[in-house]
């Protein structure tokens, strides 16, 4: 994992220069156009984590496809000291 994040930032760092030198303002659009696609790919394949606890979390992981468990969301009652009395059918 380090040594792909260490590329990138090196890549990041000295080849946009060298774009934005070489093809002037045009650069922009690549580099937005990266970031789309690189967005549209964390919205496919990653797995929503938002409000959820550590044993949800693991729950979703443990599942054989996590980005579909992710998506899915129980409705519960939880009491006032944070103890869940009943799950509700949605």
């Amino acid at each position: 994992m380090t040594e792909r994040l260490t590329c990138s930032l090196v890549i990041n760092q000295f080849a946009g220069p060298i774009a934005l030198n070489n093809i002037g303002y045009k650069y922009i659009y690549i580099f937005v156009g990266w970031d789309c696609v690189e967005a549209l790919l964390w919205y496919l394949f990653c797995v929503e984590s938002q409000g959820r606890t550590i044993e949800q979390l693991e729950w979703v992981y443990n599942q054989p496809n996590p980005v579909k468990a992710s998506l899915k969301v129980d409705k519960v009652v939880v009491e006032q000291d944070g103890r869940v009395v009943e799950k509700v059918d949605a």
